[in-house]
């Protein structure tokens, strides 16, 4: 199931984010949109405040990876928890993520942070110079997001 593959490389980036809290996300789905998202609950913050924030970031870093959140009503919804069976899926996700994140900051792209496959298919197509910062190379967004498109 896509969303909840996507839903745990969300999981994983905002956790990050939170290394004191045990942040917890759950999708409910409806059953007439299985491929889509109604509802995003957030568990293992208290705080309303900081929850709401932590729903919205994981709602927009979902649509950032092409899956639709919306809510209709009047339709029942089916709870989908993270999935992190299928590596390679996840991984994929994980890296269209901190790709995402590279090209809003405007920095670089740490190649060690990528998946190995994508590593080798950035390496593959590209023939310039790249970025080097403290004696490390790293890699253009734009590179890598050819790289991904390209997978598709």
């Amino acid at each position: 199931m896509t969303q909840a593959i996507a839903l745990a490389a969300v999981q994983d980036v905002i956790a990050a984010q939170y290394p004191a809290l045990s942040i917890d996300l759950v999708a409910q789905v409806h059953y007439v949109r299985p491929h889509e998202i109604a509802h995003i609950d957030v568990y293992g913050c208290d705080d309303t405040t900081r929850r709401r924030a932590i729903r919205q970031q994981a709602v927009s870093l979902l649509r950032q990876l092409g899956i639709r959140v919306e809510l209709i009503g009047g339709h029942d919804v089916y709870t989908v928890s993270p999935d992190r069976s299928e590596r390679l899926a996840l991984q994929g996700y994980a890296d269209r993520l901190y790709l995402f994140a590279c090209s809003e900051a405007g920095t670089y792209v740490d190649p060690q942070r990528l998946s190995a496959p994508l590593r080798e298919r950035v390496d593959a197509q590209v023939a310039r110079q790249r970025p080097v910062i403290n004696g490390r190379e790293y890699y253009y967004a734009n590179d890598v997001e050819a790289a991904l498109e390209g997978h598709r």
